[in-house]
C-alpha cells in the first residue's frame, strides 16, 4: 500500500471516530435534557417574585455612588497611562532580560 492511500485511510478513520464521538455526546445531551425537564413556568414565576422584591428594596447610598464614580475615573486614567507607555516600550526595543536569555544559546555553542 502506498503512502497516500495509507494516509487517506488514517484520515478517514480519524474523522469517523471523531464524528462518532460527537454523535455520542449529542445523544447523551439530548437524553439528559429529556430526563431532566425544566420546571413549569407557574412555579418559576412564583419563585421569582420575592427575589424581585428584595432587589428593589436594596438601595445604593450617595457615598457608594461617589466611591464608584471615583473608582471608574481612576481606572480610566490608569488605562490611558498604560496605553501611552505601550508606544514607548515598543520603541525602546528589547530589554536586557530578553537579550541575556537570547545570548545563552549562542554562548553555549561557542564553548
Amino acid at each position: 500500500m502506498n503512502e497516500i492511500a495509507q494516509g487517506a485511510i488514517v484520515s478517514a478513520l480519524g474523522l469517523s471516530i471523531t464524528f462518532a464521538a460527537l454523535t455520542f455526546i449529542i445523544a447523551v445531551i439530548s437524553l439528559l435534557t429529556r430526563l431532566f425537564q425544566p420546571k413549569p413556568e407557574a412555579e418559576a414565576s412564583a419563585e421569582a417574585e420575592p427575589i424581585a422584591a428584595t432587589i428593589e428594596e436594596a438601595s445604593v447610598s450617595e457615598e457608594e455612588e461617589v466611591a464608584a464614580a471615583i473608582a471608574v475615573a481612576l481606572r480610566l486614567i490608569r488605562s490611558a497611562n498604560d496605553r501611552q507607555q505601550l508606544g514607548a516600550a515598543l520603541e525602546s526595543g528589547r530589554g536586557a532580560w530578553w537579550q541575556s536569555n537570547r545570548a545563552r544559546p549562542v554562548i553555549r555553542r561557542k564553548s
